[in-house]
């Protein structure tokens, strides 16, 4: 049997079961997070996500790009030539991408250490948020257009969405079929590369409203499993999931604690750890 009490971590009030694990009220079949460690950071960074508790990446101010391999414990810059990076998405131990000011992509091929420029979007404004497959294939936005490649940015295609509210995040889960997520909890999907859209809208609990300011945290995977993590407008981190691709969803009661204004989120590709970036600090939590 576990029992629940109440602490603070970093100020924040978060509900701590058995083993230190973060839940409230979830299903038997929902993630539980564990803290595994809260990092300040030093360095000028507007985004930061780990693929598992020891390798992250952050990206922010003027370009600025830092590498930790044991969990934040200490940081290498990296070599990097772009505009401010707002958003990541690490693809694998090897690969990863940028995004942010002036439509500046950014692709690294050795864990972040050295990145190349591909073609920019074209957009003059902030681009920050990017979901890629491999080297190849992925999707860059901003908050009302999507771009696709397949050619690893060195073209660019404009995506035809459903228009709506502003987005606050995306996943791309193959060449045919992706998930863009807007401020009014309106998930638009697509299963045909983006020549038509489904809206389907989350059924937040009464009170419940996505944070506009938020990074959202989306994965899923080809059989319609998918998680995100996201704010509300009173700064409580929301996880919510679906088994059937978005038509029904388990939404988590929101836990008492945040990344600092807005919220800014990463999902590892595998959904297994999850960073919670605060500006000065991130906080890393993997699944269990």
């Amino acid at each position: 049997m576990k029992i629940a009490t109440r602490i603070g971590i970093g100020g924040a009030i978060v509900l701590v079961g058995a083993g230190g694990f973060l839940y409230a009220n979830r299903p038997q079949d929902a993630k539980t997070w564990g803290l595994v460690h809260e990092t300040a950071i030093e360095q000028p960074a507007y985004f930061a996500g780990f693929l598992d508790a020891d390798y992250g990446i952050t990206a922010g101010y003027s370009g600025a790009t830092y590498v930790t391999h044991d969990g934040g414990v200490t940081w290498a810059e990296a070599a990097n030539q772009s505009m401010c990076r707002y958003g990541l998405d690490i693809v694998n131990a090897d690969q990863a991408w940028t995004v942010g000011d002036g439509g500046n992509v950014r692709f690294s091929a050795d864990g972040g250490m050295t990145w190349s420029a591909v073609k920019d979007v074209p957009s003059n404004g902030i681009s920050p948020f990017v979901s890629f497959l491999d080297d190849t294939s992925g999707w860059v936005a901003n908050t009302t257009t999507l771009w696709a490649t397949d050619d690893g940015g060195k073209s660019w295609n404009d995506v035809t969405t459903v228009k709506g509210s502003a987005i606050v995040g995306i996943a791309l889960v193959n060449a045919d079929t992706g998930y863009v997520l807007d401020e009014d909890a309106n998930l638009h999907v697509t299963t045909d590369g983006g020549a038509s859209w489904e809206i389907l809208p989350i059924g937040l609990p009464d009170g419940l409203t996505l944070s506009p300011k938020a990074h959202a945290a989306l994965r899923f995977d080809a059989d319609g499993n998918g998680l995100i993590v996201s704010s509300t407008l009173t700064a409580k981190l929301l996880s919510m999931r679906t088994d059937d691709g978005g038509v029904t969803w388990t939404v988590d009661p929101p836990l008492d604690f945040a990344a600092g204004i807005g919220g800014a989120y990463y999902l590892s590709e595998d959904d297994t750890t999850l960073t919670a970036f605060g500006g000065t600090s991130v906080r890393v939590f993997q699944a269990s």
